[in-house]
């Protein structure tokens, strides 16, 4: 029997007898418009290269102007000591707190930095870090069709509108101690700007203004992933949390994901260096022992045993530290010539931490014609719409922040 074949079936169902998330009131929540997110776009460099597609001032926080530049001008900031020194065009500015470069033109107006197009305005901050400030509307088309290919069905599109939405403002201030909200990464989600804004994209934000998901009246933490491989899981498995009622383990519909099964080999050395960058040493490895599976057949513990002692880690934590796709996998050892342990052999599936919206599930759902209140119904059970105005933010004793 192949190591492929040992994971565990998994049994998808049909969609029969799912209902669709309730949803609220239909017209657009005009407070989405306004409300402001915040983004490190860069964080710790050493200089920043920046620019308007318009005129814009150069203001400190009071909004007092400091200086003007033109469409298109080519302007650097630079650490000065816990200053920021801000160059351009014959211009010399050494400022103590936060500049912030504010578009004059008519909207929509666009900033450059990192060699990349922004909605909204730009905040140099002493550090050196660089802060895209824009509308949360604004934003999320700058974020779906890079989280989502802007080529899958509208219906699909829309349920990762609702979804980032959501999530976007569950993590507002994740990161207020470098004075911003979110990353521009996976860490939160992945932001690039105006690069890849299409009509389908945009029309997917546009189609769901205002939604986003709450449990009995709080937004969610609307995590998702790329492929569950199957199945979603919860997050007593995947985090080793208590229970959160809108994560729960349902069948996904990914199969044409390429990361559904997935195999990879890594020599005993590779695990082992893997380990230690992320401090656990070990010795010599001799064994990866799996304890304990979730619903879906992720690894919620793992054994990693070694000629010096061994450890018990999470699934998660072990797929973060060996870059594997998913916790959701077999492994089994592999011998060299002379019968020691040579390698370690993995077979899996999905990829991703496999909680809420599965993003090639939702694409496998939207072909089937089902519309993204059903998408978001399913991967979010007991979740409702609420536009977002009306949803109370998060009690933060309660989540895990991830």
């Amino acid at each position: 029997m192949s190591l492929r074949s040992r994971l565990r079936p998994m049994v998808l169902g049909t969609m029969l007898g799912v209902a669709p998330l309730l949803p609220g009131p239909a017209q657009a929540d005009s407070s989405t418009r306004d409300r402001l997110v915040r983004i490190g776009i860069q964080d710790g460099v050493d200089s920043v290269v920046f620019s308007a597609a318009t005129r814009a001032r150069i203001e400190d926080t009071s909004g007092r102007v400091l200086g003007q530049i033109l469409p298109r001008e080519s302007w650097t900031a630079t650490r000065f000591g816990k200053a920021v020194r801000i160059t351009g065009e014959g211009q010399d500015l050494k400022i103590d707190g936060p500049a912030r470069i504010v578009p004059t033109g008519d909207p929509p107006t666009l900033v450059y930095c990192g060699r990349k197009w922004y909605r909204g305005l730009l905040e140099i901050r002493p550090g050196l870090v660089a802060v895209n400030e824009v509308p949360l509307e604004d934003y999320l088309y700058g974020v779906v069709p890079y989280e989502m290919p802007s080529g899958w069905p509208l219906e699909a599109l829309k349920a990762q509108a609702v979804a980032a939405r959501t999530y976007t403002l569950a993590n507002l201030g994740a990161v207020a101690s470098r004075g911003y909200d979110l990353k521009p990464t996976t860490d939160h989600q992945v932001y690039g700007g105006v690069a890849k804004e299409v009509a389908s994209s945009n029309r997917a934000v546009d189609e769901t203004r205002g939604q986003v998901l709450a449990y009995n009246g709080r937004l969610i933490n609307a995590y998702y992933c790329s492929a569950a491989g199957g199945y979603t899981d919860n997050a007593e498995t995947v985090w080793g949390t208590a229970p959160v009622p809108w994560l729960q383990p349902v069948p996904d519909f990914d199969q044409e994901a390429p990361s559904y099964s997935w195999q990879r080999r890594l020599t005993r050395r590779e695990v082992e260096a893997a380990l230690d960058k992320h401090g656990v040493r070990l010795g010599t490895l001799l064994a990866l022992n799996p304890l304990e599976r979730g619903f879906s057949n992720r690894i919620k513990r793992i054994e990693l045993v070694g000629a010096g002692g061994s450890r018990t880690v999470t699934g998660e934590r072990f797929r973060y530290m060996t870059g594997m796709k998913s916790s959701l996998f077999n492994v089994a050892a592999v011998p060299g010539a002379d019968g020691h342990l040579e390698a370690f052999a993995f077979a899996g599936r999905g990829h991703g931490h496999g909680l809420g919206l599965s993003q090639w599930g939702a694409k496998g759902l939207g072909r089937m014609g089902y519309g993204h209140l059903q998408i978001l119904g399913h991967y979010y059970p007991g979740a409702q719409l609420q536009v977002a105005q009306s949803a109370v933010m998060p009690d933060w004793g309660l989540l895990a922040r991830r």
